[in-house]
């Protein structure tokens, strides 16, 4: 049986619902012995959660421009309760009650394994290690990114090049005994395309 998951599409929240769900998941995780360098950092969250309700607040009743500042609002907060979703499950490693006690909601059907799409395997050498992921339409090259340690990135330029390839896997190398964070972003005539999610993994 797959372990459970924390849902992550928290694109079809209303912004009430995000707005209580960033709340909640910000007071169960402070003090929180078992994350102790949440990432990104609570106070960004709450920062997020803070502007998201002032912009609710304006476009209840504003302008097209208060309207759209409230998307955007709402797209940042997005993003950062994904990535703190995604530190909790890597901190959790599957256990149900470190998962439950950050606030988040589980899904009751686990969601499919990342290492369903996306997925690193270990090599015959020390620090090798080769990683994959499903074949995507029209790519034409795969860039591979990697994280400066084991914090996973909170912005996009945080991301370091790991490698390319033509090839939907190649083989990569680290220092063994360490952690990284790892995303491929498939290349097609239109450019980059968007990220898959991130998986750590324990450099061998």
């Amino acid at each position: 049986m797959k372990a459970k998951r924390v849902i992550i599409n928290f694109v079809r929240f209303t912004v009430v619902a995000l707005i209580l769900l960033g709340r909640s998941v910000v007071e169960k995780m402070t003090g929180n012995d078992y994350f102790t360098t949440p990432n990104p950092k609570l106070v960004d969250v709450t920062a997020a959660i803070d502007d998201l309700e002032e912009k609710a607040a304006l476009a209840k009743d504003g302008s097209k421009l208060d309207k759209s500042n409230e998307k955007m609002s709402k797209k940042r907060l997005v993003e950062l309760l994904r990535k703190l979703a995604w530190y909790v499950e890597a901190i959790a490693v599957g256990d149900e009650n470190i998962l439950i006690s950050s606030g988040f909601e589980l899904s009751k059907d686990p969601e499919p394994s990342q290492r369903d799409d996306f997925w690193i395997m270990a090599g015959l050498n020390p620090g090798e290690f080769l990683i994959g992921c499903v074949a995507y339409a029209k790519a034409a090259s795969y860039i591979w990114q990697v994280s400066v340690d084991d914090t996973l990135p909170v912005n996009d330029s945080d991301w370091l090049f790991a490698g390319a390839s033509k090839q939907r896997k190649m083989y990569l190398s680290g220092t063994p005994e360490t952690k990284r964070w790892f995303r491929v972003r498939p290349v097609t005539k239109g450019g980059l395309m968007p990220a898959s999610k991130p998986i750590l993994y324990a450099i061998r």
